[in-house]
């Protein structure tokens, strides 16, 4: 509350180049601080031992006083969720540029609130999901299916635009989804993923409304979080949430996979460093399961290609 109200005090008494600067120079001081403390966090992990190791189920109580559950209707108010709509279809209208109409598919469209707004400038848009909850979309012409990403029922190259959000790590078969999107897609056709968090990151489980306890999973065993769920009333976040357990190294094996079909044009993996301190203070329950640091760092993935 303290910086918002210094923020406003220098936001309203300093020139807007002024205030610029400042904010650019503060960002470059934060990813300094933080690439030293990732550096120092990763000596440490190097050290750590491999062995399989997870902390106890006294430890999973007292955490879970330390981390509450996220208020998942408040993270995601029909406010939110109409900013992060107008920002999603913002990204792919500026891949659509001047070009109209466009044929475009979403995969995993949930509500269809972004292929709505897309459809209403124009584009022939069509969205497909497993479960479609689209009750409040009004009739925009989008073409809604329910159908699996991995068997699409459209005929070869007919998008000029594939696109996906925070659906590609529900995918069970990502390497099946990749081959049919490029199937579907024209020569030169674009294809826009942003997705995660990954399984080995900090909210990996999407259990998040459930427990809150970063990277749950790799600092405690499937039996411990089983019972501890069980003793508290919750959901069972093991089985309960559909989830591919890809990490981030099999995303990378992906890419190279379709290097050859798909030429890559912006592609991103975006870090999550608020809880590397739990890295840090128990190093050998992750390095047991990886020897790359960067599993644990990396949260989500943007992948912006052209199909060759």
């Amino acid at each position: 509350m303290i910086n918002k109200e210094i923020g406003k005090i220098i936001k309203a008494y300093l020139p807007q180049w002024t205030f610029s600067a400042i904010f650019i120079i503060y960002k470059r001081l934060l990813y300094l601080s933080n690439y030293f403390n990732v550096s120092k966090i990763r000596k440490i992990y190097n050290r750590a031992d491999t062995s399989i190791k997870y902390l106890t189920i006294k430890e999973l109580e007292i955490m879970n006083i330390k981390y509450p559950r996220v208020d998942v209707q408040e993270a995601f108010s029909e406010q939110s969720l109409k900013l992060q709509t107008k920002y999603q279809a913002k990204q792919i209208l500026s891949i659509c540029g001047n070009q109209k109409p466009l044929n475009i598919l979403e995969l995993g469209c949930c509500t269809g609130m972004v292929s709505s707004m897309i459809a209403n400038r124009g584009h022939s848009m069509y969205a497909i999901d497993l479960e479609l909850h689209t009750d409040q979309i009004d009739n925009t012409g989008v073409k809604f299916y329910k159908m699996n990403a991995e068997s699409l029922e459209f005929n070869s190259e007919y998008f000029d635009i594939i696109y996906s959000f925070a659906s590609f790590e529900h995918f069970m078969n990502p390497e099946k989804v990749l081959n049919e999107a490029y199937r579907v897609l024209k020569k030169n056709g674009k294809i826009y993923l942003l997705f995660g968090p990954l399984y080995n990151a900090p909210f990996g489980l999407h259990g998040y409304g459930i427990i809150g306890i970063p990277y749950l999973d790799i600092l405690f065993n499937k039996k411990d979080i089983d019972d501890f769920t069980i003793n508290h009333g919750l959901v069972n976040i093991s089985s309960g949430i559909d989830i591919n357990r890809w990490t981030l190294f099999q995303y990378r094996q992906l890419w190279s996979q379709f290097s050859n079909k798909f030429k890559i044009i912006n592609y991103s993996e975006i870090k999550n460093l608020k809880y590397i301190d739990i890295i840090e203070k128990y190093p050998s329950c992750f390095r047991s399961k990886s020897t790359d640091i960067e599993e644990y760092l990396v949260s989500n993935i943007e992948y912006y290609a052209m199909k060759i």
